[in-house]
C-alpha cells in the first residue's frame, strides 16, 4: 500500500492506493465500513530515531468483511 500525507492550510489528508488486490479490498472495505470518529492519532520517534504514525479509526456497529457488489 503506498500512503501519501499531505498538509493543507486547515487539515492534514492522508492518500493510500493499492498495490495489490488484498490492499484494493482492504481500502473498498475501509470505505464502506469506516465510521467518522477518529479514536487514536500519534507520532512518536523510535529508539533508533524512525519516526513512526498511527492512526486509528473507528467502524460502524454494522461492519461486515463483504465487498459489495456494484448494482
Amino acid at each position: 500500500m503506498k500512503i501519501t500525507l499531505t498538509e493543507y492550510e486547515g487539515c492534514f489528508g492522508f492518500g493510500l492506493e493499492a498495490e495489490t488486490m488484498h490492499d484494493a479490498a482492504l481500502l473498498t472495505r475501509f470505505s464502506v465500513n469506516r465510521s467518522k470518529e477518529v479514536r487514536h492519532a500519534e507520532t512518536i520517534v523510535t529508539g533508533t530515531g524512525g519516526f513512526e504514525c498511527a492512526l486509528t479509526i473507528g467502524k460502524i456497529k454494522k461492519a461486515t468483511s463483504a465487498i459489495p457488489q456494484k448494482q
